[in-house]
């Protein structure tokens, strides 16, 4: 029994002195030169782990939490590489290496905007290099939607819009469009118009979006969306009869983690005749840490007077190749006079829409021309009746960027 306990007891000495062996961190040199010789020889994973090893015994340094995030870069990891140069800007908030590397990161997470705040802490030489500037043109956009529906009250539509983003300082950007929208229409319901069996709708648009980055995790926005619709009459002299002027503003704050954004925006204005506040909640997610893969889930609640309206918009992206990414898009619950995409797209149709659906290709030539065609599949209901009708969109459009 005597010999057991001794036994027992020798055994328990030598595993507490094996495992002590094992938990024992290395030390700041033995970090320092290991992951060195790791970054040195290309191997971005293995130091990804190596640091991370490290970082958990306790040694956490700048020159590692570089080496980690250039590794993290290397691997498309934008996400896990973003994590890194914060945490080092937490600590060291004037290291140009960080900001440099951060503001590459955020451009290819589509945070262009988040992107610029890093720039003022460049050297010159890098900002020359970079061709940038504190104030200047970022994209011009041209986009065109042609409508085509299966009744014979509807005709086919046109929608053109002219975008134009500019930055204006290092943490504001500013978004203008000019949007026209036709179509004519038969509706004998609308009976304020004269001639209601030809309608002619001629409408025209402006909006406005300014973000303002607050911080590396925060950014306001303020957006605001005028409309001109008029339902005009062919027989009638004068040739307009009535005119709508619709008028929407947003205010939303929009938080930037590192494979996540979440945003909160709230809308107030008046459609036609209706009062609307809609309450928007979105999350838009890329697990890998790119944009190979994403997501961006929207959920809407909509006050119209004593009407309360959820939709749920889901969209889903995918990278197929160095050029093509291709995007599934839905709007699930009914809506009339609705607003996506921050207030830029309004659904102001008199005919109540049931379900919106589609897709969309992106082909990016190079680092400065994007272009896109998509289709859209809508399933709406004709105004003051219950009959159901289709509509069918071909859309595309390019974007130069600067």
């Amino acid at each position: 029994m005597r010999y057991s306990k001794l036994i027992i007891i020798t055994i328990i000495v030598l595993l507490s002195s094996f495992i002590s062996v094992a938990q024992q961190k290395p030390t700041y040199d033995e970090a320092d030169i290991f992951s060195y010789n790791l970054y040195l020889n290309g191997k971005w994973k293995e130091l990804l782990d190596y640091g991370k090893t490290s970082i958990n015994q306790g040694q956490d340094f700048i020159y590692l939490r570089l080496r980690m995030g250039y590794a993290a870069f290397m691997l498309q990891n934008y996400s896990e590489a973003l994590k890194h140069y914060n945490q080092i800007l937490s600590k060291d908030r004037y290291n140009e290496n960080a900001h440099y590397y951060a503001w590459a990161c955020l451009l290819y997470l589509q945070q262009t905007e988040q992107a610029y705040i890093h720039v003022p802490y460049f050297s010159k030489q890098a900002i020359s290099t970079e061709h940038i500037k504190k104030s200047a043109i970022r994209e011009l956009g041209l986009e065109s939607s042609y409508k085509v529906t299966d009744v014979t009250t509807r005709d086919n539509s046109f929608y053109n819009k002219i975008n134009l983003i500019t930055r204006l300082g290092w943490k504001i950007n500013m978004e203008h469009s000019f949007i026209t929208y036709n179509q004519n229409i038969n509706e004998k319901a609308l009976i304020n118009v004269q001639n209601n069996q030809q309608i002619v709708i001629h409408q025209k648009e402006y909006y406005n979006k300014t973000t303002f980055s607050i911080d590396n995790k925060l950014q306001l926005k303020f957006a605001f969306h005028y409309i001109k619709t008029p339902f005009n009459s062919l027989n009638t002299s004068p040739f307009t009869n009535i005119v709508y002027e619709n008028n929407l503003a947003l205010i939303g704050l929009k938080y930037l983690g590192d494979y996540f954004t979440l945003q909160g925006s709230f809308i107030a204005g008046k459609i036609i005749d209706t009062t609307i506040n809609q309450f928007n909640f979105q999350a838009t997610y890329f697990p890998k840490g790119n944009f190979n893969f994403y997501g961006i889930s929207t959920l809407s609640i909509q006050n119209r007077g004593t009407v309360q309206t959820p939709n749920l918009q889901q969209v889903i992206g995918c990278k197929l190749n160095k050029t093509i990414w291709m995007e599934l898009n839905g709007t699930f619950g009914k809506f009339s006079n609705y607003t996506e995409n921050d207030l830029l797209y309004v659904y102001n149709a008199i005919d109540e829409n049931h379900f919106k659906g589609g897709m969309n290709m992106y082909l990016n030539f190079n680092k400065n021309v994007l272009t896109h065609v998509g289709y859209t599949f809508e399933k709406r209901k004709l105004y003051n009746t219950n009959i159901l009708f289709y509509q069918h969109s071909i859309n595309g459009g390019i974007t130069w960027k600067f």
